[in-house]
């Protein structure tokens, strides 16, 4: 279900700054992706220390999720 729900988001873009510390971009026109997607990042270890924000552009909401690598 997680992979499904990354062909699903519009965009996502991955920068890895550092060592370990990682920025995820992903772009969507539903909240419960995003969520979905953030919280398998959590639940499943892929990030620690996670952190988000998020802007809303008309139908696409854009998050950003910054955290670290494990």
């Amino acid at each position: 279900m997680f992979l499904i729900i990354i062909v699903y988001l519009s965009k996502i873009n991955i920068n890895i700054a550092g060592n370990k510390t990682v920025a995820i971009v992903a772009k969507s026109t539903s909240y419960a992706e995003l969520g979905y997607f953030v919280a398998q990042l959590k639940l499943k270890g892929i990030l620690e220390n996670v952190a988000t924000g998020s802007v809303t552009h008309g139908q696409y909401i854009t998050v950003t999720i910054g955290g670290d690598l494990p």
